[in-house]
């Protein structure tokens, strides 16, 4: 820690270096000493994303005896919630072009006002449907960007993705 600004000036040459090293130490003993998971492959990505969706929309059952450490129950609180995970995981599991545009059509009429989900189910949908390679995803950044209640920009998790997918 620098006590002044005196010290500064003196370590000019040490100082920076001393500095981004306490910073480095100091951001790494505030995480998870786990090592971060990457995804198998897009499809699973996607799955990653709805989990995430499920978790914010949903609440989850108590553990029943016939779940034997599988996949968690969800129940939702309103039917729009839980057509919204169904439509997605539908896209994420589709096999064919079709199911696919089924699914983006699906989609596309749940979240026709984004002001009805939580800011950050609306982000997620939009990564999911860009890394799905759906159009789709600029619609809905759009209509994030122009909602009622823009006070700043969405996060990174959702016009990143959708820059990405307009390059490729």
């Amino acid at each position: 820690v620098i006590n002044s600004f005196s010290s500064v000036v003196i370590n000019k040459k040490h100082g920076a270096s001393s500095l981004l090293r306490l910073h480095a130490r100091n951001s790494n003993q505030s995480k998870n000493n786990t090592p971060r998971r990457s995804p198998q492959n897009r499809r699973m990505s996607i799955k990653w994303v709805i989990q995430g969706i499920e978790k914010v929309l949903a609440e989850e059952c108590e553990p029943s005896s016939s779940n034997h450490g599988g996949k968690p129950k969800y129940s939702y609180k309103r039917r729009i919630d839980a057509s919204l995970v169904d439509a997605l995981y539908l896209m994420a599991n589709a096999n064919s072009q079709k199911d696919v545009l089924d699914a983006e059509k699906r989609i596309k009429v749940l979240l026709k006002n984004p002001s009805e989900f939580p800011v950050e189910v609306t982000e997620r949908a939009i990564r999911a449907t860009s890394v799905a390679g759906l159009s789709l995803s600029v619609h809905l950044l759009k209509l994030l960007l122009r909602g009622d209640n823009v006070t700043a920009l969405p996060s990174s998790i959702a016009y990143i993705s959708v820059l990405s997918f307009l390059r490729k």
